[in-house]
């Protein structure tokens, strides 16, 4: 059953459905898609809404060291607390890849307010543009 109060929208990144027409998510994948936005969304990116979005992207190339870890973990925590008001933050777990050191790796752990349900997403984010492995 579709909840009215999760939303409905764009998806995210902009996609095109079989029949020509943007395409739509809704419920707790408009949800997820949000998050994403707000945290790579550069502070002052969005020239009518300079407030909106998170630190993330500028911590990102500073160094792989426990400080910075703790900085984008509050970074993060901070940003969706400002800005996403359909879930609460229950856990922002970040940590360097050891596989790949200019990778860290953010868990989240959150509850959508309008039913309690609990959901995680892991996010790779990179210090360097273009250092994913291939």
């Amino acid at each position: 059953m579709l909840r009215k109060e999760l939303g409905r929208g764009w998806t995210f990144p902009i996609q095109i459905d079989r029949q020509g027409r943007f395409a739509f998510s809704q419920g707790q994948q408009k949800v997820a898609e949000s998050i994403r936005v707000i945290l790579e969304t550069r502070l002052g990116e969005r020239v009518m809404r300079s407030r909106f979005g998170s630190e993330v992207p500028a911590i990102l190339f500073e160094p792989a060291t426990s400080s910075t870890v703790d900085r984008l973990a509050a970074a993060i925590r901070s940003a969706l607390v400002r800005w996403e008001a359909r879930i609460d933050v229950l856990d922002v777990d970040v940590a360097v890849d050891s596989a790949t050191p200019s990778r860290f790796v953010a868990s989240l752990t959150y509850r959508l307010r309008e039913n309690n349900a609990l959901l995680n997403q892991v996010y790779p984010f990179y210090l360097r543009e273009g250092s994913e492995d291939q």
